[in-house]
């Protein structure tokens, strides 16, 4: 699960794997590749060695977000759920990022919580909640994405 941002005082390799040293850097780079991340890491004077800090100084903001994805990626886990963390990305690097998560062959079901319409228009179907239950769903049809907006109006 991807919610916020948790890195550590440690180096690039270090907070992707965290704790799961038998992730192969083949995978690391695969899964940094996947985020649009692993030319510009790879570009900082020690690499993927680059030491971060606890809030991942000297990366941005967005690459942050990008390595939590990265980091959730590299092991390839069945059930890949993202809480708001595809909100936000900036254009170019979140359309990348949405690509790979998204592509079919990916080896994980995606479970994404969203807040904005077009994250919710990727999605095969959408699902409101109230109260903490499933008030509303909508299925892509017609060639049509759900939309967020109509499944909170149905609602009230």
């Amino acid at each position: 699960m991807v919610k916020g941002l948790e890195i550590i005082d440690g180096t690039v390799i270090e907070n992707l794997r965290l704790g799961r040293r038998a992730i192969p850097l083949g995978e690391v780079r695969r899964a940094l590749d996947a985020v649009g991340l692993l030319e510009a890491l790879s570009a900082l004077p020690d690499g993927l060695q680059t030491r971060l800090a606890a809030g991942g100084a000297p990366l941005s903001l967005g690459q942050a977000r990008r390595l939590m994805i990265a980091r959730a990626i590299a092991g390839r886990p069945r059930l890949l759920v993202l809480d708001e963390s595809l909100d936000g990305l900036d254009l170019d690097a979140g359309r990348r990022t949405r690509e790979s998560l998204f592509d079919r062959s990916a080896p994980w079901t995606l479970l994404v919580v969203t807040h904005t319409q077009d994250v919710a228009a990727i999605c095969d179907r959408a699902v409101a909640l109230s109260g903490g239950k499933a008030d509303r769903s909508a299925a892509m049809a017609n060639g049509r994405s759900p939309n967020l907006e109509d499944l909170r109006k149905e609602g009230h």
